[in-house]
């Protein structure tokens, strides 16, 4: 019978079967015991589950330990490692250098030793985005990586499918949707030793009490700065999540109008996408659509290329599943902006200056903007009529100084670097967490 190992203050604890547990569990425990319910281990034996889950901060002493314990596991088959850095929202740079550190710990002792890391991802910024790099060298390293974003941070398949594209990885980019689909494709997401998503499933963002409408985003982009990462990272965050109950980048407002080939980075993008069933090898790609969704999407579509918008791609349907529309050129018709864009479609909205960009937004009901190529005159813009939301800035204006008013975040999720080992994330934020608590920067 599979086993849970977990982590308790820095030791671990054997003995909890996971088909008999009833104490408490949140939903993460809840999807690592489901996972374990089917083995998929080729060797033969029940897989070994170990979970790094610290109710505390960790501590530098604790992770020689861990380390230690990891090294000493010759008799034990260790199926996945579940790192689990959500739990405390206290010294999170602790928290991410035991996340890298076990990671490399885990990727040297070679493939016979761990089959696949499964990560819940923290839902604050930087920790988050540390993370995410950690993994991409496990799965250079040939293991298996299943990362469970948080409810908190909808973008997060954005963030790193970007990230995948900028480092040459978009082929082993294996997109898969809802907590059940993931399951379901488990043995083959590690057999293959792609990456796999996750996502809440609307069951449990309403047990959150998390409204269906939060997490929507615009994404504001100046004309000439629309490259193929950023155009991958905007289809990505629009296509993932159409017809599911996470939030999404729900508008494109470009200050400017985007050249022909900025057009074209976007349509390019929606038109790679593996459409299909998730659990089928061949695409494990969505969006899946809700029944009357895609008749909906294309009379929005309609009323809007009625109006004058340009429609360069979209309509293509495999079954349940569709390629998104691009439309280009949309009117600033209050109808047409306020409506949830919940639809597999990426409407342009062109505008004249990052005022009118923020009126924009404002209208969309977006409650996260993501801000590309921006400077400082106009993020101050954004931060002043656009308060109480936040927004994500890359990269940092010509002065490195984010402006204030406004709650600001330098994502820097475009542009990693190569740091020996692994691959890390510079931020500024990556600083300031070695002085302060990571509820100050989220």
């Amino acid at each position: 019978m599979p086993v849970l190992h977990s982590i308790v203050g820095g030791r671990f604890v054997e003995g909890v079967e996971t088909l008999s547990i009833d104490t408490p569990i949140d939903g993460s425990r809840l999807a690592y015991a489901a996972m374990l319910k089917a083995p998929v281990s080729e060797h033969g034996v029940s897989p070994s589950l170990w979970e790094v889950s610290p109710q505390e901060p960790v501590l530098p002493d604790s992770l020689e330990a861990l380390e230690a314990e990891l090294s000493d596991m010759d008799e034990i088959l260790v199926e996945t490692l579940v790192l689990d850095t959500g739990k405390t929202r206290v010294e999170a740079r602790l928290e991410v250098e035991a996340s890298l550190r076990l990671l490399r710990s885990s990727a040297g002792l070679g493939e016979e030793r761990f089959r696949g890391v499964l990560v819940a991802m923290p839902d604050y910024t930087m920790p988050l985005y540390n993370t995410v790099y950690s993994l991409f060298y496990a799965a250079g390293r040939g293991m298996g990586v299943l990362l469970k974003p948080p409810r908190k941070a909808p973008l997060a398949p954005a963030l790193v499918a970007a990230a995948a594209s900028r480092l040459g990885m978009e082929d082993s980019l294996n997109l898969v949707f809802t907590t059940g689909a993931s399951l379901l494709g488990l043995s083959r997401v590690f057999r293959s030793e792609s990456i796999a998503f996750t996502c809440p499933s609307k069951a449990a963002v309403a047990r959150a009490g998390i409204s269906a409408s939060r997490g929507r985003s615009a994404a504001i982009v100046s004309a000439g700065s629309v490259d193929d990462v950023i155009a991958k990272f905007i289809m990505y965050g629009r296509s993932l999540h159409a017809g599911q109950a996470c939030g999404s980048i729900g508008w494109v407002i470009a200050i400017g109008r985007l050249s022909r080939g900025e057009v074209d980075a976007l349509v390019d993008a929606a038109e790679s996408l593996r459409v299909g069933d998730p659990t089928d090898p061949s695409t494990a790609m969505g969006p899946l659509i809700k029944p009357g969704l895609a008749e909906a999407s294309e009379r929005y579509v309609n009323y809007i290329e009625g109006m004058g918008g340009v429609v360069p791609t979209g309509y293509k349907r495999n079954g349940r599943y569709v390629w998104p529309s691009v439309v280009e050129g949309v009117v600033k018709d209050p109808i047409v902006l306020s409506r949830d864009p919940r639809f597999p479609v990426l409407p342009i909205v062109y505008v004249s200056s990052p005022e009118e960009a923020a009126s924009i937004a404002a209208m969309t009901g977006a409650s996260e903007i993501l801000a590309f190529h921006m400077d400082s005159p106009g993020l101050r813009t954004l931060g002043e009529r656009l308060a109480g939301r936040e927004i994500y800035v890359d990269p940092l204006p010509g002065e490195g100084k984010l402006p204030t008013p406004g709650s600001f975040m330098s994502t820097g999720c475009l542009a990693p670097v190569k740091q020996r080992e692994g691959i890390i994330l510079e931020s500024p934020y990556y600083i300031l967490a070695k002085k302060e608590r990571a509820e100050t920067y989220r």
